[in-house]
């Protein structure tokens, strides 16, 4: 958890562990509707997102 978070806890019922190269991972998806054509606008960020996600895969 976040040092922030960690403050605001009791001392006396909470200890900090050191985890030793931890596995970070998060899921994202993106829905789009089937029954109507993306806005533009939609369409633009839709179109981005696919492109960063293909790029930052490559980092994987």
């Amino acid at each position: 958890m976040p040092e922030s978070a960690f403050n605001d806890l009791n001392p006396y019922y909470s200890a900090k562990v050191a985890i030793q190269n931890p596995e970070l991972k998060r899921t994202v998806g993106i829905i789009i509707p089937k029954n109507r054509k993306l806005a533009p606008s939609e369409q633009v960020f839709y179109e981005f997102i696919k492109e960063f996600f293909s790029i930052l895969q490559r980092f994987q």
